[in-house]
Parts: C-alpha cells; sequence; structure tokens
C-alpha cells in the first residue's frame, strides 16, 4: 500500500517547513492583543534601529534675536548643538511551549489563551519602560546649555486628594508653557489609585 499524499497545514507552496505557517498565526495572535493594550506605543516617537546597539537624537537649541541698528553689520548669532543617545535594551521575549500530544488531549483551545497572554505581558511591560523614561526625563538636566531641562513638580497629596491633583495637571501645564513645549502632543499618566481620584473630580474635563 502506497503512503498517502499528506496536505500540511502549515507548509508553504507545498514544500519546505510543515511548520512554517503556525508561528506566524501564533504571532498575530500575540501582536493583535499587544496592540489592543499597549497605551503609550502610539504616543511616543518610534525609531527603527536596523544595525548597531544606540540611537542618535540630535538637539538644536533656539536662535537668538535682536534689534538691527542701521549700518551695523549682522554677523549672525550661534546656534548651540547637542545629542541624545538612546541605547538599545536587550531582547524582551514572552514564550510559552506546548506539546503537541498534550494538546491533541486537552479539550479546549490553549493557544489562545498563551496567545492574549504573551501579548499583553509583552504590552505591560513596554508601557511601564515607557513611562519609566517619562519620569527620568523629568529628572534630567538640559540638553542644551542653558536651555529648559526636566522639572518634577512633587506634593505628597497628589495621591489623596483630587483638587490637588488637578491643580498639579496645571501646574504642569504651565511649567510646558514656559519651557515652550508645544502643546499638541501632551499626556498625563496616572496610577490606577490617581486615575480614578481624578475621575470622581467633576472640575477637570
Amino acid at each position: 500500500m502506497a503512503d498517502a499524499n499528506v496536505s500540511h497545514l502549515g507548509q508553504i507552496n507545498l514544500g519546505g517547513d510543515q511548520k512554517a505557517l503556525f508561528l506566524k498565526v501564533f504571532a498575530g495572535e500575540v501582536l493583535a492583543t499587544f496592540q489592543q493594550v499597549n497605551v503609550f506605543l502610539g504616543k511616543t516617537t518610534v525609531r527603527t534601529i536596523s544595525h548597531g546597539k544606540s540611537a542618535q537624537f540630535p538637539a538644536t537649541g533656539i536662535a537668538q534675536t535682536a534689534y538691527h541698528t542701521p549700518g551695523e553689520e549682522i554677523l549672525g548669532d550661534e546656534i548651540a548643538h547637542a545629542e541624545r543617545v538612546i541605547h538599545i535594551d536587550d531582547l524582551l521575549t514572552s514564550s510559552a511551549f506546548i506539546s503537541n500530544w498534550e494538546e491533541a488531549m486537552n479539550h479546549y483551545d490553549v493557544r489562545s489563551t498563551y496567545s492574549n497572554e504573551i501579548g499583553f505581558q509583552l504590552a505591560k511591560v513596554m508601557d511601564e519602560n515607557i513611562a519609566k523614561v517619562g519620569v527620568l526625563a523629568a529628572r534630567e538636566a538640559a540638553t542644551i546649555t542653558g536651555q529648559a531641562g526636566g522639572t518634577s513638580l512633587v506634593n505628597g497629596a497628589y495621591g489623596t486628594d483630587s483638587a490637588v491633583l488637578a491643580s498639579g495637571l496645571f501646574d504642569a501645564a504651565q511649567t510646558l508653557d514656559e519651557k515652550n513645549v508645544p502643546d499638541n502632543d501632551r499626556y498625563a499618566y496616572f496610577l490606577p489609585a490617581q486615575y480614578y481620584l481624578l475621575a470622581q473630580n467633576t472640575t477637570v474635563n
């Protein structure tokens, strides 16, 4: 009796690895969950680094102004330059091994559950890392000498008093205005307790 011709579900164009398509399905489910859960990624500048261990972000100072006196030569003012170098973290992974034999005996689909959990954890850790960068940036000195650096507003009542926390948001907005930070892309993030405390304050929209 001749062997049957098997249509391998994971094979691409009837050739090569018989499991090539399976990983992509699983990865797609992970990516879908990641995109649903992740909060900060869409609110940050994303740069793809294909080679190397770091990325350079040039920083440019502000221009100067002066009233011109007729007859005087305009020599030009110096504009300061600096840079921020962002180093790549180690590769973040989340994985699970599933035995085909145990999966065959199982009475429910476990892969979708695992993929959701993996996507959720990857999104959670990325959000945590971005939030930490935001805190560190608020504590940083100026990149350009003589220009604005980060600012930390500290008040012990931010975690217990919604009115004080709401006032802190206006203080933060004022600080950003004074440092000429564009107001078209500003966000604030809170611990859960602070968020729900602020949500009960009717004076903040």
